[in-house]
């Protein structure tokens, strides 16, 4: 490419980002004007829209896409600035937070320092091609100028110092931790929603995903409502495209939406590879760019050939997520299976040490366990929280008008208090160990297989048995033991 087909050093998406926030948030303006000249952008349209906000501010006056409009327009100059409808995309997609602004003022900075760069050496060499008697002058203007021009670039390509003493470090306030969904899903956090197959993993994250993209509760519980509605990426890599549009439009008609919010986008079957580099930087642009508040990846084994593997494999799988969630200040939701238990039947882990892979529960602020409770219901646990106590457990159920092709679908949550979700999923392992067992099994029995209370396991049996779920032989006086077993009927609907 020849120096004519060149086009000069720019980044337009950083130019808009940082117009954007300027227009949403006051304090974006302040780190903006600290920073940046209007000769920093490189279209003309946005040096225009940065002066006149410079304008605005100077004069004191309320800074926003209205006011700006009636300046531009009382100036003429509307049209310049790309008119009505340029202004108002610039806001379109933007999560914007003051001490996320140095980073695109950084790009902008670095670019306009490599056109200086580009425009005065070409001056220079225009004057020495010429021969016009203009190379002295020009030498002179070139020589004046390159210590700013040394400056700014190295300036640009500093690296941040790793290490910051008290009165700087400390002198940021942090705002509290807030939640997306109530006390479910903090944001900038990685949430590990796991559990064995058909548990309904899937359908529980894309109603978190709808939810937080129209402002309303997940599982249908007021607890878990969305403060508003904010851009969500809902990614899968095993569900076809097909069954994803089909569950998403369901869960929208449940929720009485008819119209499909830009707030909610998918990558489905994309390839996205965590441990490629290439995908790395792409996720890592675009999340950012969109301003995406939660990332769903359903599920994380598809995602990465290391996923399974150990701590030291999982961990570089990890880092990135730590690394996406820093830098894009999104939340993440991680959809795992379970490892099953050995040949025994025997599992004394805690639910949230069950999934595979190393290095997924030390990674995850929040654990969720999801169980199946029976009567299709699905147990869903949220366990060891890392900053926060652990939200009360929960039921839910699918309603739809069709389980294969839904056109409306809703999922229907209650609340359980911890005892009663012990005793929930406690009733489902019973159910099905006594489904395994040729003969049945003594109550001492079956709580030691589970490793569950036998003062659980006794309650249970009783609640279950007066459900007409099971049955037994045997008496329960001195020295007699009862043999619990599935009752016929419930035996024939599992065969």
């Amino acid at each position: 490419m020849s120096p004519e087909e060149r086009v000069l050093p720019n980044d337009q998406q950083s130019e808009q980002v940082i117009l954007g926030g300027m227009l949403l948030f006051p304090e974006a303006i302040t780190t903006a004007l600290a920073s940046l000249d209007e000769v920093d952008f490189y279209r003309g349209e946005h040096r225009l829209i940065f002066a006149r906000i410079r304008d605005l501010a100077s004069e004191n006056k309320h800074v926003d896409l209205i006011t700006l409009r009636e300046l531009l327009e009382r100036r003429g100059e509307m049209e310049k600035a790309g008119g009505p409808a340029y202004l108002a995309s610039l806001t379109n997609d933007i999560q914007f937070r003051n001490y996320e602004a140095s980073a695109y003022i950084d790009i902008v900075k670095e670019k306009a320092a490599r056109r200086k760069a580009v425009s005065e050496g070409t001056r220079f060499t225009d004057a020495a091609w010429s021969g016009n008697g203009n190379l002295i002058q020009a030498a002179r203007e070139l020589q004046k100028c390159l210590p700013q021009i040394v400056s700014d670039l190295e300036k640009s390509e500093q690296e941040e110092p790793y290490i910051e003493f008290a009165p700087s470090f400390l002198a940021v306030d942090s705002p509290a931790t807030r939640c997306l969904i109530g006390e479910l899903i903090p944001e900038e956090s990685i949430i590990l929603q796991h559990g064995e197959p058909r548990t309904f993993k899937t359908w529980a994250a894309l109603d978190e995903c709808v939810a937080l993209a129209t402002g309303t509760p997940a599982f249908g519980l007021p607890r878990f409502s969305a403060d508003c509605a904010v851009p969500v990426l809902y990614s899968s890599q095993e569900d076809a495209a097909r069954e994803t549009r089909i569950r998403a439009k369901a869960l929208l008609q449940g929720r009485g939406i008819n119209e499909f919010p830009d707030t909610l986008a998918f990558a489905v079957h994309k390839g996205i590879n965590l441990e490629q580099f290439e995908w790395q930087e792409a996720l890592l642009r675009d999340i950012a760019r969109h301003g995406f508040r939660l990332v769903v990846l359903d599920p994380i084994r598809r995602y990465a050939p290391s996923v399974d593997k150990g701590p030291a494999e999982v961990r570089t799988i990890t880092a990135f997520l730590r690394r996406l969630v820093v830098e894009t200040r999104a939340s993440i939701v991680i959809i795992h299976h379970d490892v099953k238990p050995g040949l025994d039947n025997k599992d004394d882990r805690r639910r949230s040490h069950k999934a595979s892979g190393g290095d997924w529960f030390a990674a995850a602020e929040c654990p969720i366990a999801f169980e199946l409770a029976g009567e299709g219901r699905t147990l869903a646990i949220p366990e060891d929280y890392k900053f926060s106590v652990d939200p009360q457990p929960f039921l839910f159920r699918l309603e739809t008008d069709d389980p294969r092709n839904p056109t409306w679908a809703r999922l229907v949550g209650e609340s359980s208090s911890v005892e009663d979700a012990k005793l929930v999923a406690a009733q489902q392992k019973i159910l099905d160990y006594l489904g395994g067992q040729v003969g049945g099994a003594s109550g001492n029995a079956i709580a030691k297989a589970l490793r569950i209370r036998r003062e659980d396991v006794k309650g249970v049996l009783d609640n279950l048995f007066k459900s007409g779920q099971v049955d037994c032989i045997g008496t329960s006086g001195r020295g007699k033991k009862q043999t619990w077993f599935l009752r016929v009927e419930e035996q024939k609907e599992d065969d």
